[in-house]
């Protein structure tokens, strides 16, 4: 099994798994109601809660849920969520992961990807939808896959890159799940390493058994500031009216 089958097995698996406190929690920020409290919302519930960290109204943030023998709900280490996860307006909704698979499987996904981009872009009939797909095609245009998806009613963010560096071809990749939280790494082929970077060692955890069977030597570490590959937010064209 390849680096690509694996991944997609362990997110449709992921994708049943519904608000599970040994997973990171999506979570968004409705309202300030007072000095250091917020209300918010998490997967369909609202609740209340204090935080000593100043929160944005509206953005959306991943963070741990936990509760106390006594009852108490915590959520801690909250951390933002990339700039076009803010907001579910420039996701392409898809049904399965079926178009995933097609380009993770594919011998040249970024060939595959562009002609798919052309033809939407074709027969695009919203300004939104647009914009969405020329982005994508200005991150391909860079050289980065940028895969800003709405699986199933959930956000999923894919980007990577491949570069050589001395003899070895190289691939930097970022993933954003609901529930997982946003993780970086360099996959090197010839020498089948895979070293990742998480937001959350819950993350680390879920990721090791479902990569346990991988021909790879894969590490884990930590890492609060990660950063997408890719964030432009402009289109090729600039739509108006």
């Amino acid at each position: 099994m390849n680096l690509a089958q694996s991944l997609t097995r362990a997110l449709k698996h992921h994708h049943t798994i519904h608000f599970n406190a040994a997973l990171p929690i999506s979570i968004e920020v409705l309202e300030k109601v007072g000095y250091g409290r917020y209300r918010l919302k998490v997967g369909h519930k609202e609740m209340t809660t204090k935080s000593h960290k100043e929160l944005e109204a509206r953005a959306r943030y991943w963070g741990n849920f936990t509760e106390s023998k006594e009852g108490i709900l915590t959520i801690s280490h909250l951390r933002p969520k990339p700039r076009v996860l803010q907001s579910d307006e420039h996701l392409l909704e898809m049904e399965s992961f079926g178009f995933l698979t097609l380009l993770l499987e594919s011998k040249e996904p970024s060939l595959v990807l562009k002609q798919w981009l052309l033809n939407e872009l074709y027969h695009a009939q919203s300004k939104v939808f647009f914009h969405t797909l020329t982005s994508m095609l200005l991150a391909l245009h860079e050289g980065i896959v940028h895969l800003p998806l709405r699986i199933e009613g959930r956000q999923f963010l894919l980007q990577w890159r491949e570069y050589k560096s001395l003899n070895d071809t190289l691939i930097d990749f970022y993933l954003a799940y609901e529930n997982l939280g946003a993780l970086r790494g360099t996959l090197n082929p010839m020498k089948h390493t895979l070293s990742l970077e998480t937001l959350f060692e819950r993350t680390a955890l879920f990721l090791s058994h479902h990569t346990s069977t991988l021909p790879y030597a894969i590490t884990f570490s930590l890492n609060d500031t990660l950063e997408p590959l890719w964030e432009g937010t402009h289109a090729l064209l600039d739509v108006r009216g």
